[in-house]
């Protein structure tokens, strides 16, 4: 295996520079070769160079796949991130139709339309390839992806006379926060699906500390699109399973992902029927952060800030953030943070 200096976290910056040269190069010189009439003499070597464009376009995706699932990534930069994943698919994707179909070309110069096809798809690409680029840049720097990350904006919260539970930030991104002095509020302000706020019992003595008498499930009505949730808490005397619920529509109709004993599962609920994403083993003990991202058809699941699920879907309509207490037992549950993903 490749060993990389401390300051290039991987692969992906060593390959991308190769599609960028190779996409336009390829197009350059078969446009000049079709006007020059000189197709027969450099038919090969613009096939060659299609064909690199191609490889090359392949190994940036794949490393740019296992790059965005290694580093550590800006809450907002996630949008940014996933339609970058987008893009990318799309120019590999026209790279091997433009391959094809140039060596199609080859085999049958019957089809003599065919080199004007692929310029035009070439030109395309060239497009996407700008485009794609664009967002690497964003990536690495305006939110720091990769390097060293500068520190995300505070929440700024509404002023709000009455004691609360949740403080929220002008753009609608929200966060509930446990309360020991006054836990009557609690959970006051979530909407409950299974259960009620008295299945919730709070430890007079230690903060964050619920004893759950029966399964429930709650919800903050307020959709949200893309997004990101964090939830802090300690399952090490909860007997069950918890899932942070989000685009939660119904009952039939939601993402989640769930931790359960030995085991982080990545899903969705459509139509009634659950689909598992992805899944791991793994165990856990004390206090952990769970994170999920949910950002067009991109879905991530973080455990303490790594990455451990990773699926796509098409995306949901916008729904409700919550959590899934499937169980009973001590909970230990400090925070639920859900911040809004947007374009500045």
């Amino acid at each position: 295996m490749m060993n990389l200096p401390d300051y290039i976290p991987n692969i992906h910056p060593l390959i991308i520079h190769f599609p960028i040269v190779l996409i336009p190069l390829g197009f350059v010189v078969h446009l000049i070769c079709v006007f020059l009439k000189r197709m027969d003499e450099f038919r090969f070597p613009i096939g060659l160079l299609y064909l690199a464009a191609t490889a090359s376009s392949s190994a940036a995706f794949l490393s740019g796949r296992q790059a965005a699932d290694t580093v550590s990534v800006l809450a907002q930069a996630n949008l940014v991130l996933s339609e970058h994943a987008d893009l990318a698919l799309w120019t590999l994707s026209i790279s091997v139709t433009v391959t094809l179909l140039y060596g199609l070309w080859l085999r049958s110069k019957d089809l003599s339309f065919l080199p004007w096809v692929v310029l035009a798809l070439s030109l395309v690409n060239i497009g996407f390839l700008v485009v794609t680029a664009d967002h690497g840049g964003q990536l690495v720097y305006r939110f720091g992806t990769g390097v060293s990350l500068p520190k995300e904006k505070p929440a700024i919260p509404q002023k709000n006379e009455q004691v609360s539970a949740i403080t929220t930030n002008p753009d609608g991104s929200w966060k509930w926060e446990s309360q020991l002095e006054n836990s009557q509020n609690n959970f006051s302000e979530f909407y409950f699906i299974d259960g009620n706020s008295d299945d919730i019992q709070s430890d007079s003595k230690k903060n964050g500390l619920f004893s759950i008498i029966k399964p429930l499930s709650f919800v903050l009505k307020k959709t949200v699109a893309d997004l990101q949730v964090e939830v802090k808490l300690d399952l090490s005397e909860f007997n069950g399973d918890v899932s942070i619920l989000h685009h939660y529509q119904s009952m039939e109709h939601y993402d989640f992902l769930e931790i359960s004993p030995g085991k982080i599962t990545l899903g969705r609920v459509e139509n009634g029927k659950r689909n598992e994403m992805d899944s791991k083993n793994l165990q856990v003990d004390g206090w952990i952060t769970l994170k999920a991202i949910g950002s067009g058809r991109h879905f991530k699941g973080y455990l303490d800030e790594k990455l451990v699920v990773h699926g796509h879907a098409p995306a949901f309509d916008s729904g409700s953030v919550g959590l899934w207490v499937n169980g009973t037992g001590t909970l230990g549950l400090i925070s639920i943070e859900t911040i809004i993903l947007k374009h500045n």
